[in-house]
């Protein structure tokens, strides 16, 4: 006996918009492993201690910034304070040239610091500017690349824009502020 097959199947009804529940089955099922997304390098970097505080409001971020001058120039001042040879107890016979020194080598590490905060968040935002994730699967040899699709790359350039630009921008002031004090302790220690 045989049964008869019913080879009608429902037709797919193609006129329902797209859900966003389909949109995240696109970025969910992309083939980046989670440690290579963008979003993942950019919540690490909210999350890192050494950059986490470039997120905060201007007026924290300025607070964040002093109390990390005089962490330094206390340290410095008491690194070279601890140089017993000259007598003087580090100081040397002019204490103007002491404290323009300190303050000199305080700029010139909180630069580098900056500096290497700054082109953290610069890559994140050429990652987030970038139609393509580059990823490797399994070792350093196979490259891959993966073309993000329009609703993400929109996401996260609005990412860019809204969040990594503001503090790429607050972190260049901060560059140039520390770079002028810098030179102007330099001149001041050379023409005193």
């Amino acid at each position: 006996m045989n049964i008869p097959e019913d080879d009608s199947q429902p037709e797919k009804d193609d006129s329902k918009p797209e859900k966003p529940e389909d949109q995240m089955k696109l970025f969910l099922l992309c083939p980046v492993p989670e440690d290579q997304k963008p979003i993942t390098a950019y919540l690490g970097l909210k999350e890192n201690p050494l950059t986490n505080w470039t997120t905060l409001s201007n007026a924290n971020y300025q607070k964040k910034l002093r109390s990390l001058v005089l962490v330094f120039f206390a340290t410095i001042s008491f690194l070279r304070l601890s140089n017993w040879d000259d007598g003087n107890y580090g100081m040397g016979s002019n204490t103007l040239e002491w404290i323009l020194t300190n303050v000199n080598l305080t700029c010139l590490f909180l630069v580098f610091l900056l500096t290497v905060i700054y082109v953290r968040w610069k890559q994140m935002e050429v990652d987030f500017e970038s139609a393509y994730v580059y990823y490797e699967e399994g070792s350093w040899y196979d490259g891959q690349v993966w073309e993000k699709p329009l609703s993400i790359l929109k996401n996260d350039r609005l990412l860019s824009s809204q969040e990594v630009r503001p503090i790429l921008r607050r972190l260049t002031y901060s560059l140039c502020t520390l770079f002028c004090w810098n030179i102007l302790c330099t001149v001041l220690i050379l023409f005193d």
